[in-house]
């Protein structure tokens, strides 16, 4: 049976997912009366979990129609870490704008660290940029950036 990428739901089905987890954090980080309202509603574990089952199904869909293991492999790195990349070098240096610190406080090691670290897909060993959202609960920059660890995970194995 032929099927196409673009005749199912799961690109719309992933959105909704996605919007929903975006809504559920901001929420919870900015406790917006209005938005804190919605989460009797909405639920980030069901939504992350519900992503992670489409994008398994996805991805073990691409892996049955590649050629090799090595094919496959290949496919996944090109689509994934060029944007992944972008993500996190644009947002080091975008951040400066927010930051509460100076030219000479944020581009420091802590600044190349996190660049170095983000891109290994190693977030939890420095999450953070100088002077940006100290004032949160919970000062990560890019904390949905764990999911790449595990998608990357499900695709091999």
């Amino acid at each position: 049976m032929y099927s196409n990428r673009k005749s199912n739901n799961f690109d719309l089905l992933r959105l909704i997912f996605a919007i929903t987890v975006a809504i559920v954090h901001l929420a919870v980080l900015t406790k917006i009366e209005v938005l804190n309202k919605l989460l009797w509603f909405l639920s980030s574990e069901v939504s992350v979990d519900s992503f992670f089952v489409i994008s398994g199904f996805l991805i073990f869909k691409s892996f049955d129609s590649s050629s090799s293991l090595k094919n496959y492999a290949s496919k996944r790195i090109r689509r994934i870490f060029p944007g992944y990349s972008a993500v996190v070098v644009l947002c080091a240096f975008f951040m400066f704008f927010v930051s509460t610190k100076g030219a000479a406080e944020y581009f420091t090691i802590d600044f190349l660290k996190y660049i170095f670290f983000n891109l290994l897909t190693l977030n939890f060993i420095q999450p953070t940029l100088p002077g940006v959202f100290n004032t949160n609960s919970l000062p990560i920059i890019n904390g949905a950036l764990w999911t790449i660890k595990i998608e990357a995970r499900l695709e091999v194995g």
